[in-house]
């Protein structure tokens, strides 16, 4: 397996036993999404006295609440299959790699993905949309969950789904998802709309090598599109 091009499936094909392994473990991280995380996040919030979700409380449940456990679950199961060889090692996808490509691409998908989403909530004639505006405890709170999410989904989901499939195509769609799965906060339209932009953000990055590209795509579109719809 070559380490420093974790867009590309393994060299030679993993074993059936290698495959369950893989899968196994990854499904493992997923699944704590569902639980314990929302469980712990209630029971954190319950103690804490069911605080608005706004200021500094809104920095301590991106920091502490959201996707945090599971994304050290993932860091820690992708470094254990790494080191069985099963998958890169996360170094290489926590690498810059090309800057100039990692960061442009985030940022021209970033854009892409706010133009879909502001297009379609204004055709819909439902979404309400305001001056913009940025609340900078929630852009800060989004910086570290967003990039939670990017270690579960853009790193140990999807490399895993490559090494599993050998495609990166397929591995592209099963992640997105995936993604969608987890965003039960949303309706299943808006859910659809997740895994297209998941996808589009999975195919950046395998192109860069970097997960810091889907990281700057992700976190500049909620940027874009808190600042300016409810």
């Amino acid at each position: 397996m070559t380490a420093e091009r974790p867009d590309r499936p393994p060299a030679a094909p993993l074993s059936p036993a290698q495959r369950v392994l893989v899968l196994s473990v990854t499904a493992a991280v997923v699944c704590l999404n569902w639980f314990p995380s929302p469980q712990l996040k209630s029971a954190a919030r319950h103690l804490a006295g069911a605080p608005e979700r706004i200021g500094p409380w809104l920095l301590v449940e991106h920091f502490f609440l959201y996707t945090t456990l599971t994304a050290l679950a993932a860091l820690l199961a992708w470094w254990w299959l790494a080191r069985r060889g099963l998958l890169p090692p996360p170094r290489a996808s926590l690498s810059l790699g090309d800057r100039r490509r990692t960061i442009v691409a985030g940022l021209v998908v970033g854009l892409v993905v706010s133009a879909v989403v502001l297009s379609l909530a204004g055709a819909s004639g439902q979404a309400r949309f305001h001056s913009p505006e940025v609340d900078a405890w929630s852009g800060l709170g989004n910086a570290v969950s967003n990039l939670c999410e990017e270690i579960v989904f853009s790193g140990l989901v999807l490399l895993a789904l490559v090494a599993v499939t050998g495609r990166r195509a397929v591995a592209v769609v099963l992640a997105s998802l995936l993604v969608a799965a987890v965003h039960t906060q949303y309706p299943l339209e808006l859910r659809a709309l997740v895994a297209v932009n998941g996808a589009l953000m999975a195919s950046v990055r395998l192109w860069t090598g970097s997960l810091w590209t889907s990281w700057i795509a992700h976190q500049l579109s909620d940027l874009v599109i808190d600042a300016v719809l409810l």
